[in-house]
């Protein structure tokens, strides 16, 4: 299977320069390929970071406290910003990478979070609002075992050198809580 699709991989990348030579690229096209606004204000993200995370397991508990280190980059000619980050939860050594970057096309952020405490990624889309990015999405739960268990994040950019993520979800009886809030602050 992973032969297959290495091979469709290599099969499309090789036909695009006789497909790219024949396609015409209109403006509405260039533009929907070309890094804008929210783009620039996604790379304003980038650098190295330090953050501490509260984690609340439902409303009524106190939350868990964790300190890690951020790394964040700009990739693929200004279109995404890639998070690595490393801490220690619960003892344990954790590592995560988010991807986030704007559709042109639908108007919308969109990010993918994965890390080496689950086996799912978690997949929002959003839109910003009075200077909030506001996601919607679903992930793979291994605490109540649902695996399209629904979020929602907010992002909000303090000052270039603080930002502070929050994340809310519903307990068993279906209330939104917050479930986490990072707050971010550039490392010197």
């Amino acid at each position: 299977m992973r032969t297959l699709s290495v091979f469709a991989v290599a099969s499309c990348l090789l036909a695009l320069p006789a497909f790219g030579a024949e396609m015409k690229m209109s403006p509405e096209m260039m533009k929907a390929m070309t890094p804008g606004e929210a783009h620039k204000g996604l790379s304003e993200m980038a650098g190295n970071w330090k953050y501490t995370m509260k984690m609340w397991m439902d409303a009524a508990s106190a939350p868990q406290e964790s300190k890690g280190t951020s790394k964040a980059r700009i990739i693929l000619g200004g279109r995404f910003l890639q998070e690595d980050v490393k801490a220690k939860m619960n003892g344990m050594p954790f590592e995560g990478i988010s991807l986030v970057g704007f559709d042109n096309m639908r108007q919308a952020y969109q990010s993918v979070w994965l890390d080496n405490m689950t086996t799912g990624m978690m997949i929002g889309q959003g839109k910003e609002s009075d200077g909030v990015v506001k996601e919607e999405g679903t992930f793979s739960c291994p605490m109540t075992m649902d695996p399209n268990r629904k979020y929602r994040t907010e992002m909000k950019v303090v000052d270039k050198d603080h930002h502070l993520f929050s994340m809310f979800s519903n307990d068993k009886d279906g209330k939104e809580f917050k479930m986490m809030e990072i707050s971010y602050a550039r490392a010197k």
